[in-house]
């Protein structure tokens, strides 16, 4: 293994350390992959989603297994030329043509995913039909047969999983849109095991669910256990809503929620269209809320918490520079993870709405914490969700074009009550951001 190699992973794995860290840890990971290998190290944890319980496998964050999955997956990814789905392009492109869609005679939308998706594919399957005959190198491939040896099937939460399943979801992409468009498809994506379909041609429920099923059996051939998922199942189509007046029609797809009705009020066939957030995620940022305010009834400290509260409210935008890869700009926060919600800020549903106007200044109620800046909190001010996309307003971290050293010392100083030790821009960057619980970029 190459050491530039295990620096690269290094690099990607954490953004914020030094050039210092990352030789020393280069150093220690070889030492470690001498010393052996062993899969079977994996914890498994529960983790609740709302009414969903799933089974979570983990590496511990310092063990060479997680690395080695790290790496063997950017192996993976180079040689086989995987491109993994990008979630904002696919969105950028999925509210384009959801645009279009009143110009369209006949329309078809398809929601699904496959049931349990990491405990179907065996990894077995994927060494077996993709790895073994390929021409990897030789050290890798003897790493990938002992992981598929240890683990039965491949599982969420171990990264090296990811790029397993992503092979045979390629070949079951091109088959699947191949048969489509001969129904005119106009949109696919999928990301990880959520896929979307939609075209402008009719296609009967029964019929695609026989096409999708179809080419499940050609794409993962001896997977048994792979099959759609009945109950997240979604078909609309234009002439299903003509004939149901009254009726409103929804689909979820990487955490927005779509409303689509007729308008009952014109003349025309015209389709009504609300854009939204699924309730699951409303309810993960409500709950990610109330932790700070938890946490300031036990510290105390009112201006870290009016700090957080403008943090929760807005895109955080951090730039990073490195000496060797290109500056990297990352945005977090749920103006950033919703982004595409500024620009239809005029055609939210009504809970997606409510919970941008009022979300906020419910928990503080619920908590009974008064604070200055909440009282007359309006759809207009920096401490509101809706003014926040309305606005698109970012904190953009970057002392040129963003927020400057003075700046960013003289917010820690509110909150600390003392001058932050000499450093770096970064460091001090990196500092208030795990002060405001943004963590590690």
């Amino acid at each position: 293994m190459k050491l530039n190699d295990i620096e690269a992973v290094i690099r990607k794995s954490d953004y914020t350390l030094k050039e210092k860290e990352i030789k020393e840890k280069t150093e220690k990971i070889q030492q470690q992959i001498s010393s052996g290998v062993d899969f079977s190290k994996f914890t498994v944890s529960t983790l609740t989603q709302g009414k969903k319980k799933r089974k979570i496998y983990q590496y511990s964050d310092d063990s060479i297994e997680k690395f080695m999955c790290s790496y063997l997956s950017r192996e993976l990814a180079i040689y086989f030329k995987v491109k993994y789905a990008n979630r904002n392009k696919m969105l950028i492109e999925l509210f384009d043509k959801l645009k279009v869609i009143n110009d369209l005679n006949d329309f078809v939308i398809v929601r699904c995913d496959f049931k349990s998706f990491f405990d179907s594919v065996p990894t077995n399957f994927i060494f077996q039909n993709y790895i073994e005959s390929s021409n990897i190198n030789r050290e890798n491939k003897k790493y990938i047969e002992d992981f598929s040896n240890t683990l039965d099937y491949c599982r969420a939460g171990i990264s090296l999983c990811n790029i397993l399943t992503e092979l045979p979801c390629r070949e079951f992409d091109k088959k699947l849109t191949a048969i489509m468009k001969n129904f005119g498809i106009i949109f696919y994506g999928r990301y990880v095991d959520d896929f979307l379909i939609i075209t402008n041609k009719y296609i009967s429920e029964d019929k695609v669910k026989e096409v999708i099923n179809g080419v499940i059996k050609e794409a993962f051939k001896d997977c048994e256990k792979v099959m759609l998922n009945d109950t997240k199942f979604v078909y609309i189509s234009r002439r299903n809503l003509s004939l149901e007046q009254q009726s409103v029609k929804y689909f979820d797809f990487l955490g927005y929620k779509i409303s689509i009705s007729n308008d009952n009020s014109e003349k025309k066939r015209k389709i009504d269209i609300k854009y939204g957030i699924t309730t699951d995620k409303m309810d993960k940022y409500k709950r990610q809320f109330n932790k700070l305010i938890k946490e300031y009834q036990k510290n105390g400290n009112l201006e870290l918490l009016r700090q957080r509260t403008k943090f929760y409210a807005c895109r955080i935008v951090t730039h990073l520079n490195s000496s060797n890869s290109k500056p990297i700009w990352i945005a977090r926060g749920i103006v950033s993870n919703y982004s595409e919600l500024t620009n239809y800020i005029n055609y939210l549903d009504l809970d997606t709405e409510s919970f941008f106007k009022k979300c906020i200044n419910d928990i503080y109620k619920r908590n009974n914490v008064k604070a200055y800046f909440i009282q007359n909190n309006t759809d207009y001010n920096a401490y509101n969700l809706y003014a926040n996309f309305a606005n698109k307003r970012s904190i953009i971290f970057d002392p040129k074009i963003g927020v400057k050293e003075k700046t960013l010392r003289n917010w820690i100083y509110k909150i600390d009550g003392e001058e932050y030790k000499p450093a770096s821009y970064r460091e001090v960057m990196f500092h208030y951001l795990n002060e405001m619980k943004i963590g590690k970029q």
